[in-house]
């Protein structure tokens, strides 16, 4: 016994396996394309933060970040399949669209640990801490639904989840901009 899925899996044949291999190449091209430009959405949804005061910008990041992952979940799922294996797409995918992002959290982040108001998360692991926890309630949505009993599009869920990404990552910190406690 096991998965009724599997089955039919082992029952595939090469011309099976061929045909998902090309349709899953088509859908992954499809997607990394609407990827792209979700990338290129979520460096825009975080310009013009610059003017705002290192800990008000960050829980800005948190909170634009959550959003964002709670309105394309799909995009963290595709980065997550892509990943699984080294090629050609990862590295471009990595140079076009990570790398920045990577390079710029972890600044900030070294900022913020510097002037003593972030958690002591090593600064080469902060993107993952950020990107991994702001989207798996959203990318594992089905998991999330069964374990926690939300709707992944629920402000409420989202909300609560922005709180407690802030208080684990500034410790003391609340995501009222002006609140100081």
């Amino acid at each position: 016994p096991g998965h009724a899925g599997t089955e039919v899996h082992a029952g595939a044949t090469e011309h099976d396996h061929a045909a998902a291999s090309h349709v899953l190449a088509a859908m992954i091209a499809h997607a990394l394309d609407h990827g792209g430009r979700a990338r290129v959405a979520y460096a825009e949804a975080l310009a013009g933060l610059a003017d705002l005061d290192p800990e008000t910008r960050m829980i800005e990041v948190i909170r634009r970040t959550v959003r964002f992952a709670a309105e394309r979940p799909q995009l963290n799922q595709i980065m997550l399949q892509e990943s699984m294996v080294p090629s050609d797409r990862l590295v471009w995918l990595t140079e076009t669209y990570v790398q920045s992002m990577y390079d710029a959290l972890r600044d900030q982040w070294r900022h913020l640990r510097e002037i003593g108001v972030a958690a002591p998360v090593d600064e080469r692991l902060i993107y993952y801490v950020l990107i991994g926890s702001s989207s798996l309630p959203f990318a594992n949505q089905s998991e999330a639904a069964i374990l926690i009993g939300a709707d992944h599009d629920s402000d409420e869920l989202v909300e609560a989840h922005i709180d407690g990404l802030v208080t684990m990552l500034l410790p003391g910190r609340s995501t009222d901009a002006g609140d100081d406690t």
